[in-house]
């Protein structure tokens, strides 16, 4: 094997040079550090950032130009179906002030107007078949925004009965700050919760009221237990002879029911009617809108009782 040579040029051994030198600086691990946690809360906020993007673009934020979104705002709610998937469901509110019919299957609602908290719409029965609305359970409600996030400010139920080709008025008063409504039925799951102040033997009292009328309910551990209900009524009311007639009959009718204590009296310028349920004493069920069913919840009585305007607290 023969000698290694060193390579020369110009006549010179090569050597090796330095040109520069790296700084090691101790920082440098932080700064990657920074930016590997700046990078993940941007992708982990990047869906709330586009929804704000969304809200801005279509009207619905506060930070909205003037003049921007629409009367009619649609908003996709994505739900688990019961086979694990997810599907979704739309919910469409509508904007008062503008000119605009809704229609629900065969009722169409028209002259609808919010003024001076007073809501008021026509309901038309455009079908063939006689319509009993109690039956249907819809609901007007009304909201301070379009979106699913806020509290319902007032949900008034839409009676009565309309035949063929009728129409009939509405007129509520109602909550300040309303700016959308929609109509449709509203599943329990989606009443107001309401928390009542419960004693050390579990029972609370929710106390509704309209005008001269009072009905008080007692829970048990949360299930309704009592119903005392109280009402004057003047001789020059308009419904004194149908409220006579009502009372009247619930007192005929479950006058004699183990549980129920029902009296009727006409005195010379009103009546006054007051009947107790003490549901822990009867099996019987209580045929009348403002009594409930044994065990209802709280929740239930209070939502549908202020469906009806009457305050409850």
């Amino acid at each position: 094997m023969g000698k290694k040579k060193k390579v020369d040029i110009n006549g010179k051994p090569l050597e090796a040079v330095t040109i520069g030198r790296v700084k090691d600086n101790k920082y440098g691990w932080i700064g990657v550090l920074f930016l590997f946690a700046l990078f993940i809360g941007i992708i982990y906020f990047l869906p709330e950032l586009n929804k704000m993007y969304q809200e801005y673009m279509s009207g619905s934020s506060a930070m909205a130009p003037s003049g921007m979104g629409t009367t009619n705002n649609t908003v996709v709610n994505p739900n688990e179906d019961e086979t694990g998937e997810n599907e979704e469901t739309t919910e469409t509110y509508y904007k008062f002030g503008t000119d605009l019919n809704v229609t629900v299957d065969d009722l169409e609602f028209t002259a609808i107007s919010y003024i001076n908290n007073v809501l008021t719409f026509n309901v038309t029965n455009s079908g063939s078949k006689n319509i009993n609305l109690d039956e249907l359970e819809l609901y007007f409600s009304t909201y301070d925004n379009n979106t699913e996030e806020n509290m319902i400010l007032n949900s008034v139920a839409i009676k009565g009965s309309l035949v063929s080709e009728a129409t009939k008025e509405y007129s509520f008063n109602i909550k300040e700050g309303a700016l959308y409504f929609n109509i449709k039925q509203i599943p329990e799951e989606e009443y107001t919760y309401i928390d009542l102040v419960t004693d050390e033997a579990g029972n609370a009292i929710l106390k509704c009221t309209k005008d001269r009328e009072e009905l008080t309910y007692t829970f048990v551990d949360n299930k309704l237990n009592l119903v005392n209900h109280s009402n004057i009524v003047y001789k020059d009311s308009e419904n004194y002879s149908v409220l006579y007639e009502e009372y009247n009959n619930m007192v005929v009718r479950y006058g004699d029911v183990n549980g129920v204590n029902a009296k009727l009296s006409e005195l010379s310028s009103y009546l006054w009617y007051k009947l107790q349920v003490d549901y822990s004493q009867t099996k019987d069920k209580i045929d009348y809108e403002y009594y409930f069913d044994k065990e209802t919840t709280p929740r239930v009585v209070n939502f549908i009782m202020e469906s009806v305007l009457f305050e409850c607290s």
